[in-house]
């Protein structure tokens, strides 16, 4: 088990929580040390781009990228359990993807956009090349203090974002939730270490016009940084329970009448 599992098992045990998939890039899930292009030697659940490779899969398990290079994986894409269609998702569910023991690369300039994180957009002609992200959030170095910063908006184009407060070359835990509007669009939040939300922004279309709206977490490396490494991933959906459900319908009414009104 990863690093951060003991935090994150409420989400596992709970009756309105679905793991859909989970990795550590380990032995024990038939990972070997080497690359996770479509073969053999890995399972097919997690691939990636030239750069990407297993390392220490007897020990921790790493997926790592080291490299400059504008590279992409994906991680869940054959998964059994994650074919659920985002767009069947009701108002205020979500879909959570957890990146565990993320670690950015020194940074090589402060504006510098260094990848994407989020759902893929997997294009079934060209899944390794042409894939792309549907909806998530960017890594940039914007700060110029050498942290990590996350930018909300991901049209390559790095905008003030927010401090994670965690410098390049250290490991931290990224949580990216989407919660369901219920009409095919989500409201993205982002946290670090299980602390509190740092960007949000709502109100975002998935662009899933490549690959359909299967879920499927993403990885890009847009070489601004000296690599990006990852011990583990999961990607989970979560239902509220009826008491909630019936807080947010209350709020809707509250809504409806003071608009009437």
């Amino acid at each position: 088990m990863f690093a951060g599992a003991v935090a994150l098992g409420v989400l596992a045990s709970s009756a309105s929580g679905s793991v859909l998939f989970e990795t550590s890039f380990t032995a024990a899930e038939g990972f070997v040390d080497g690359g996770v292009g479509f073969g053999p030697d890995n399972p097919d659940t997690v691939i990636g781009q030239g750069p990407y490779s297993v390392v220490d899969s007897a020990g921790v398990g790493t997926l790592s990228s080291d490299s400059n290079g504008f590279v992409r994986a994906l991680l869940g894409r054959t998964a059994a359990g994650n074919q659920t269609d985002v767009t069947s998702l009701g108002a205020g569910e979500q879909v959570v993807i957890e990146y565990i023991g993320l670690v950015v690369g020194a940074n090589s300039a402060s504006g510098n956009n260094i990848g994407v994180v989020g759902l893929a957009n997997e294009d079934a002609g060209n899944i390794l090349g042409g894939s792309s992200l549907a909806i998530g959030a960017q890594l940039v170095g914007n700060g110029g203090n050498g942290n990590v910063w996350i930018d909300p908006n991901t049209n390559f184009t790095p905008s003030a974002g927010a401090d994670t407060g965690v410098a390049f070359g250290t490991a931290f835990d990224l949580t990216i939730t989407l919660t369901s509007d219920g009409l095919g669009a989500f409201d993205v939040e982002t946290s670090v270490n299980g602390g509190a939300t740092l960007t949000t922004q709502s109100g975002v279309t998935p662009d899933f016009s490549k690959s359909g709206t299967l879920l499927s977490g993403h990885l890009q490396d847009f070489g601004g940084a000296n690599g990006i490494r990852l011990d583990g991933f999961r990607l989970s959906t979560v239902i509220p329970e009826p008491a909630s459900l019936t807080l947010l319908g209350l709020g809707s009414l509250a809504m409806l009448s003071r608009r009437r009104a």
